[in-house]
């Protein structure tokens, strides 16, 4: 019952071993709003009782040695407002199932085995997502032309290092807010758009 008033559970920055256990779940920790387990040894897969732990608004779980596929539960988080899973050795698909995370505003999975293609339901998120981290996995497929139309908000956008190809949809022009946009070492073909002429806020 002790564990049911824990809000923040901070452990960044040590040796920990082994896997994330699944007591940290949402029955017992129903006000955790805060993890962060990042800079661990932390090993194995990610346990699907994550995707309990209602109230929690920031997970961060970057540079461990996390692996297997992302859980679908987590996309049930409708609080989280911050996810960073980088640097990790994460495969399989980003599952759809994160479209529905309705309060997100950032999202870090760079430097993983990330496979397949930028799921187009992360466009579902444009009236909060703000920054999309994805650079250096193993990404195909294209750009999404319905995503960029509703990333309205995002300012900074890195897919680079990955091997996402077809061309740069013209509904990039939606994405008036970008300041960052890093699309370089990938399979990009085509032309330039004129839309990127409405980003006026780009610096890099």
């Amino acid at each position: 019952d002790d564990f049911k008033r824990v809000v923040e559970l901070d452990l960044n920055g040590n040796s920990l071993k082994g896997q994330l256990p699944s007591e940290i779940n949402g029955n017992a920790f129903k006000k955790l709003i805060f993890i962060d387990l990042s800079n661990n040894e932390l090993e194995k897969n990610l346990p699907l009782e994550l995707g309990s732990l209602s109230s929690l608004e920031k997970l961060y779980l970057s540079s461990n040695s996390l692996e297997s596929a992302i859980p679908t539960h987590i996309g049930a988080l409708s609080k989280l407002d911050v996810i960073y899973l980088s640097e990790n050795y994460l495969t399989g698909p980003i599952p759809t199932e994160f479209g529905m995370m309705e309060s997100l505003d950032q999202l870090g999975l760079y430097s993983n085995n990330l496979e397949g293609s930028i799921p187009p339901e992360l466009g579902n998120l444009g009236e909060t997502l703000t920054v999309i981290y994805l650079d250096d996995n193993f990404l195909d497929g294209s750009i999404s032309e319905s995503m960029c139309e509703q990333f309205v908000n995002v300012n900074d956008f890195r897919a680079r290092q990955n091997s996402i190809g077809g061309s740069i949809p013209t509904e990039i022009g939606f994405m008036t807010n970008l300041i960052s946009l890093y699309f370089d070492s990938m399979s990009l073909i085509g032309t330039i758009p004129r839309t990127i002429k409405h980003l006026e806020y780009l610096e890099e």
